[in-house]
């Protein structure tokens, strides 16, 4: 092995010395002519010009963050797209619910709508994104609606009262929540609303195609909004019926014993 004369850090290069190149290090402390080529890179502390051994992050070692598997018990390839696929869908199928639901309930149409692409096979009419920003809209509206009526029945028994801090905003609150969190159980936004279908079979279609397998319509975004139409004048007959045999509905009254027991 050559020596080199390795100088000590700190110490200036004087009368043109030059200091040893990577590769004579690398052939002095016997790691080959190319370190390129070692499995660790060489890094060289201030005195002695110690090598660094850094650990070995082949990629056969399981990563610990990947989604949806552990070092213990890490998912194969085949499976995480299995998932991602699912959630995928999963996510889609509640965008088509909310697009629905708008279009329905208010007559709603994006002005920009899908002609082609991953939106479409989804399942959508609108662009999702103007999707988005229409309910947070129609959110923003009937949260403030509701909250600032309540709001006023607290000012109006307790002047100055913080908001939420009074009965009637504090009572309305947790409908809210009761209502979000009763969608995250039943793993849908329509279940038990006039948009709730029951077993009746739903609008399908092939991947790469557009018309409905169902209805053999020519296009299954446009069949499943005619479906939740029918759906939701049949439970409003439903609905308006029930309310003719019992003149109060169910939901008034709880509605007036909740504000009794407030006053």
């Amino acid at each position: 092995m050559t020596n080199l004369p390795l100088r000590p850090s700190g110490q200036a290069e004087r009368h043109g010395e030059q200091l040893p190149g990577i590769a004579e290090l690398d052939r002095y402390l016997g790691y080959g002519n190319s370190y390129s080529n070692q499995p660790h890179i060489s890094m060289y502390q201030p005195h002695g010009y110690a090598p660094i051994q850094r650990p070995d992050t082949s990629a056969s070692t399981a990563s610990q963050t990947s989604r949806g598997s552990s070092p213990a018990h890490p998912l194969s390839t085949e499976a995480k797209k299995v998932k991602e696929r699912n959630a995928r869908k999963t996510e889609a199928t509640i965008r088509c619910w909310i697009e629905d639901m708008l279009h329905v309930y208010t007559g709603y149409d994006p002005a920009k709508t899908q002609t082609a692409g991953n939106g479409r096979l989804a399942g959508l009419v609108g662009d999702k994104t103007e999707n988005a920003l229409a309910v947070g809209g129609l959110l923003e509206s009937l949260l403030c609606r509701d909250l600032l009526a309540a709001y006023d029945q607290d000012q109006a028994k307790s002047p100055g009262v913080a908001f939420g801090a009074g009965p009637h905003v504090s009572a309305v609150q947790a409908q809210m929540r009761g209502s979000m969190q009763n969608s995250v159980t039943r793993g849908s936004v329509l279940a038990g609303t006039l948009l709730d279908a029951g077993d009746e079979a739903r609008c399908d279609h092939d991947p790469k195609s557009k018309s409905c397998n169902k209805h053999h319509t020519p296009d299954y975004r446009f069949c499943r909004r005619e479906q939740c139409k029918r759906t939701f004048v049949r439970n409003l007959k439903r609905n308006e019926r029930k309310h003719q045999r019992d003149p109060e509905p169910r939901g008034s009254r709880a509605r007036n014993i909740r504000e009794s027991r407030l006053a």
